[in-house]
């Protein structure tokens, strides 16, 4: 996956690494799905995904020059808008987001952004306090980290529980 993409992705949205890799990874395999059906995938303003199946033929061995057969394949095309074509012109002054260090306050969530309300038990320095799910990053929870929420069948370490992976990337 390419980090720049994602570093610029989690800059300009505000969501964490884990979920820009989601959105991405989901992306490439919506389209790899379409293609193998012969569908199209069309991105407003940057052009196309689309699938040229190419025929069996008759070919050459560049090295020997033995003629062979080359079996039919599906090959991926990219063709890219006007529009698009000229947004990446040298001469083109764009509003586009540079890619940030850090950004000092994230842009909002989206209304429809679901936000975790469950509550996390942690033992950190011989002292349990309850936390919200949203704010267990700055807590400074490790991998041996005692947690414990309702859904736990007693107390367990940070690194065993599948869903608190996210804390340790």
């Amino acid at each position: 996956m390419n980090n720049n993409l994602s570093e610029y992705l989690e800059t300009a949205t505000g969501y964490n690494q884990t979920i820009v890799n989601s959105v991405i990874t989901s992306f490439f395999k919506f389209v790899n799905i379409s293609l193998r059906k012969g569908e199209e995938v069309k991105l407003e303003n940057i052009g196309k995904f689309s699938a040229r199946d190419l025929p069996t033929r008759q070919g050459r061995n560049p090295r020997t020059g033995e003629p062979l057969i080359i079996p039919a394949k599906r090959k991926a095309v990219v063709k890219f808008s006007d529009k698009f074509l000229q947004e990446i012109q040298p001469e083109k002054q764009t509003n586009i987001l540079p890619i940030l260090p850090s950004i000092v306050t994230p842009p909002p969530l989206p209304i429809n952004t679901i936000i975790s309300t469950k509550k996390w038990f942690i033992n950190l320095n011989n002292q349990t306090s309850e936390v919200l799910e949203s704010e267990l990053k700055g807590m400074g929870i490790t991998v041996e980290t005692l947690v414990w929420n309702q859904d736990l069948d007693g107390w367990k370490l940070a690194k065993d529980v599948p869903e608190l992976n996210y804390l340790f990337v």
